[in-house]
């Protein structure tokens, strides 16, 4: 499987090449569009899909023109189409105004599988973050968006964000992976599921919630 990082957009979001180099994923083009494009067609790759992890403009900046220019279909969680869609939910007037953004072509549900040859990305509905985000796993990679960081989960305080969704998502759908998994997030370094397990904030923020719901 192919993996390359590359950091991209106004917050430095982890775009990623994932997949068989015939039909690869991209995911979370963030901005920096013409960059990604130049890499994509200087390496002799083929995009098969765009996937956006979540909806919020830091990493979706760079999804239109990447479409566009490649033919590729964009993706997203089924829940996420109308964070997507509003400007105020995705947060696009933070940075730009008069952002408009592309239809989706594809709306995903917990367990779909996205094919890049012989690998398999099955999506994973991780809301919390924010109502419709997902993580994608091949095989012992995840792809966690802004979901989990390392040593760090993600903001609730946004548009559709809930803390104790969040803090179920990654109690109860990524938690449980083996301690193998390499998780590559949103933002900033690598890390492990089993790093995760003993070094998260996760826990501080679950006796929170646990305390008060």
């Amino acid at each position: 499987m192919i993996l390359e990082s590359y950091e991209v957009g106004p917050l430095g979001v982890n775009c990623y090449l994932a997949g068989d180099p015939k039909g690869l994923l991209m995911i979370d083009p963030g901005g920096n569009a013409q960059q990604l494009i130049g890499v994509v067609e200087q390496k002799g790759y083929t995009i098969a899909y765009v996937v956006l992890t979540h909806a919020h403009y830091d990493h979706i900046g760079g999804a239109a023109a990447v479409c566009a220019h490649f033919g590729a279909p964009l993706c997203m969680g089924r829940e996420e189409a109308d964070v997507y869609a509003d400007n105020r939910s995705n947060v696009s007037d933070d940075f730009v105004r008069g952002f408009v953004p592309k239809p989706p072509d594809r709306l995903l549900d917990e367990g779909d599988v996205l094919q890049s040859g012989a690998d398999a990305f099955r999506v994973i509905h991780t809301p919390g973050h924010t109502k419709g985000g997902i993580c994608l796993l091949c095989g012992d990679v995840l792809f966690s968006g802004d979901t989990m960081f390392r040593g760090a989960i993600g903001r609730a305080d946004l548009p559709t964000g809930n803390l104790g969704a969040l803090v179920r998502s990654i109690r109860d759908k990524l938690l449980v992976l083996p301690d193998a998994v390499r998780v590559y997030p949103g933002h900033g370094p690598a890390t492990t599921i089993g790093y995760e397990r003993q070094h998260s904030e996760y826990y501080e923020y679950e006796r929170f919630c646990d305390a008060n719901e």
